[in-house]
């Protein structure tokens, strides 16, 4: 389509003021004067007189079929008529259009002051041609634009998404839509609301549910974008914190324990070689599973599977003695097992979904197409497990007092002991009047001969007072009635509650459950019970 064009009426007689017009077409002749098509269908007083009658009827005849095709053409103005046929004519057309208007002028000029004889001239029929073209174009015209307002009607209905369709279909499938979209509107302008049901419809329908998914899914993927940053920010942040809040080296445990215990009982001794594999292995079971709890309190939940860990413990047994009399009086010993842990914590990479979306983690401060391919190491943790976090109660064996006195007292072979076996690590001992032979490490017999006397383990905590005193009476009895045959296994309540717990371990009740605490014995008696339920 053309914007603007220049019409020439070609030569223009003086006298002649017939302007060519159909309502507001503004012709510009060659003198740039504006003459008004209008003005050929009600000619000027003077030139209707000068006109041959019968070309002025032929001229109102033709005025009268164009406007009754076009009858808009009596409400528009010159700029507005000038206007649609820049629009709606091409440049042929135009062109066409001034050419017709030439001649129809022309004819006119020799009508001209031909009074109303018979003219032959006024009666040529080649005129009917430029006139018919004239009508013909003009009647285009407005029928274009009346089918462009409904084109344009029906399009705003529709609203056809062409800048989604652009951005989301590809090359080929955004020329179907363009055809599609046609399709649709077409049906719209004949069908109206109802156009949703005609086949013409269909492939624009699927053209718009293809776009709307899309848009969707790049909706969805820009929203997982900006929580994968958030994230990955809130991922190194949190990788801070816990630089900050772990210790960027390995401890020593032995000192580590010392401080956060701080009991009386410790001196240096390593006593976990008493431990059998067996109990080493239930409490390492135990010890996963503590460990696992303390570490996620250290680390919050969104941020654990891209934290890995390492552990190495160690075990700190402290004595605990019970008197008891078996076939001769003994002090039942057990220990309270702690356990110190250090932790290995890494950041590890990792994959996290958002919006079925899954992107790598950690990445840096400036996302780049690859992200850490290493685990990167924070630092360590260190925590002490108590014996009631651990269930670490062993009970480890009876010692007759008479052992025990002269280990106290530094003696190798205390009085009424008789030397089984020795090595650098282990005597074995026989004692008079009990059963067992009794297997004392050097360590034990080293830390009983610091410790030096009953009152130094009360003073130290391994027994209590109670049981302190306890204990020197028996000893005192021993010292006086040495010579005294072993009593006999004492029979009472004691066997009775030992009878009890051995029930609720057949049951597969432990130490621990409330069913043998029930029984009112303590802690290292119920672990003592329960290891000889095991040797059982």
């Amino acid at each position: 389509m053309t914007t603007s064009a220049r019409w020439s009426w070609g030569d223009n007689r003086q006298n002649f003021h017939a302007c060519l017009s159909l309502n507001s077409l503004t012709i510009i002749a060659t003198d740039y004067v504006k003459v008004n098509v209008t003005e050929i269908l009600s000619l000027k007083p003077e030139d209707k007189e000068r006109l041959n009658s019968h070309a002025l009827e032929r001229l109102n005849e033709w005025q009268g079929k164009i406007l009754s095709k076009v009858p808009q053409l009596r409400q528009l103005n010159v700029e507005q008529a000038k206007k649609d046929l820049a629009t709606y004519l091409d440049e042929n057309e135009i062109a066409e259009f001034n050419k017709c208007l030439a001649d129809i002028k022309s004819w006119l000029s020799e009508c001209m002051d031909t009074g109303d004889k018979y003219f032959s001239y006024a009666y040529a029929t080649w005129v009917i041609t430029p006139m018919s073209r004239i009508e013909y174009l003009v009647t285009k015209t407005y029928q274009t634009k009346e089918d462009e307002k409904e084109w344009n009607t029906a399009y705003n209905a529709l609203n056809p998404p062409g800048r989604d369709a652009k951005t989301y279909l590809t090359d080929e499938e955004y020329k179907g839509f363009v055809k599609a979209a046609g399709q649709a509107i077409r049906a719209r302008i004949e069908k109206g609301e109802d156009y949703l049901g005609d086949a013409r419809s269909v492939d624009y329908q699927r053209y718009l549910a293809r776009i709307h998914d899309r848009k969707e899914k790049e909706k969805l993927l820009f929203i997982a974008r900006l929580a994968a940053q958030e994230f990955n920010r809130q991922l190194n942040e949190e990788k801070v914190r816990l630089r900050a809040l772990l210790s960027p080296n390995r401890k020593v445990l032995e000192g580590y324990f010392r401080k956060q215990v701080k009991d009386r009982r410790y001196s240096g001794q390593d006593f976990s070689r008493l431990l059998s594999q067996k109990e080493k292995q239930d409490f390492d079971n135990i010890l996963v599973g503590v460990s696992r709890s303390k570490a996620e309190e250290l680390v919050p939940k969104d941020f654990r599977s891209f934290i890995v860990s390492e552990c190495w413990r160690s075990f700190f047994l402290l004595p605990s003695v019970d008197y008891i009399l078996e076939e001769v009086p003994c002090l039942s010993f057990m220990f309270e097992v702690f356990a110190v842990v250090e932790t290995g914590v890494w950041l590890k990479p990792g994959q996290k979904q958002f919006n079925s979306y899954v992107f790598d983690f950690p990445w840096g401060e400036k996302k780049d197409s690859s992200s850490a391919k290493t685990r990167e190491f924070l630092g360590y943790h260190h925590f002490l497990l108590t014996p009631e976090e651990l269930e670490g109660w062993s009970f480890w064996q009876d010692i007759p007092l008479v052992l025990l006195r002269g280990l106290l007292s530094g003696e190798t072979r205390p009085s009424g002991t008789v030397i089984t076996s020795a090595s650098n690590d282990e005597m074995t001992y026989k004692v008079e009047g009990f059963e067992e032979q009794v297997e004392i490490p050097t360590q034990i017999a080293e830390y009983l001969e610091h410790i030096g006397s009953i009152d130094g383990m009360v003073d130290m905590g391994i027994m209590s007072k109670k049981v302190g005193n306890i204990v020197q009476t028996a000893l005192a009895e021993l010292e006086a009635k040495r010579k005294t045959p072993p009593a006999t296994k004492k029979a009472g309540r004691r066997d009775s509650i030992k009878e009890m717990a051995s029930h609720l371990f057949d049951e597969g009740k432990r130490p621990s459950d409330p069913e043998v605490k029930a029984l009112g014995i303590k802690p290292n008696t119920a672990y003592r019970y329960y290891q000889d339920w095991k040797k059982a």
